[in-house]
């Protein structure tokens, strides 16, 4: 992955952590100094949901349906539905925000290794659970 997409990535996680940890937590917390030209070359949440996954060969897998934050595992989660892609059963699954590419030549977004096995082994999603 290159510094593009690992900056967009991180200044989205920031963005969601930052976002998530003041609404999660009625404590004081402690603010860290951020880059603004690490965020200003991030993609927006806003701007991924909703948008198309492929796999490394390119195929559809889903659309990004939601971000969520984990704060216990101080983590951001991607929920996509990979809604009978692939031949997959149609279902959501929440994958580590991490685990996707931008990739800077098409703008798409890359869950890599994406299987109809590897999909169809994940669980369901399901919020509040």
């Amino acid at each position: 992955m290159d510094s593009t997409a690992r900056a967009g990535i991180a200044g989205l996680l920031a963005l969601i952590s930052i976002a998530g940890g003041v609404a999660a937590r009625a404590q004081p917390v402690e603010l860290a100094p951020v880059d603004p030209d690490a965020i200003a070359e991030g993609v927006s949440a806003r701007k991924l949901t909703g948008q198309t996954v492929v796999n490394s060969a390119y195929e559809p897998i889903g659309m990004i349906e939601d971000f969520v934050i984990a704060p216990k595992q101080k983590a951001t989660f991607a929920v996509i539905d990979v809604g009978g892609y692939l031949d997959t059963t149609a279902h959501p699954i929440a994958v580590p925000s991490e685990s996707l590419v931008i990739d800077d030549a098409t703008g798409r977004v890359i869950l890599p290794h994406a299987t109809r096995e590897a999909l169809n082994r994940l669980p369901v999603y399901s919020p509040g659970k």
